[in-house]
């Protein structure tokens, strides 16, 4: 599919939020394949190279200790929160200001998600 089907999910899913700092769907490479950056204080490409690491690390830990899949994740810190959904193969990571909806945000990235899966 064409990047601009993904990029038309992400502009949906931050039009529906307030308080949007960055959302990206990241390969399993860690690397962005579309990205919205209503703030670009933040670096894409290396935050999707962190958070590619870390729940690598995480689904590696579950599946062979719990027999369990990551779908998840939460980070919160003193700037931002960030809800990432997990697909097959791909990552989206929505990050919002502290101000932001962060319930609406995690809520509404689920839903994107299956949909955004489907066009793979």
């Amino acid at each position: 599919m064409a990047k601009s089907v993904f990029k038309e999910y992400l502009d949906k899913i931050t039009s529906e939020i307030e308080g949007v700092h960055s959302i990206f769907l990241i390969s399993d490479e860690g690397i962005i394949i579309e990205g919205v950056k209503p703030d670009a204080s933040l670096s894409g490409d290396e935050i999707a190279a962190y958070i590619t690491g870390i729940t690598k690390n995480i689904r590696n830990l579950l599946h062979e200790k719990m027999n369990g899949d990551l779908k998840e994740v939460i980070f919160i810190t003193d700037n931002l929160k960030t809800c990432i959904y997990i697909l097959d193969q791909n990552i989206i990571m929505l990050n919002l200001n502290q101000d932001g909806e962060f319930s609406k945000g995690c809520h509404i990235l689920k839903k994107y998600a299956k949909k955004i899966q489907s066009e793979f």
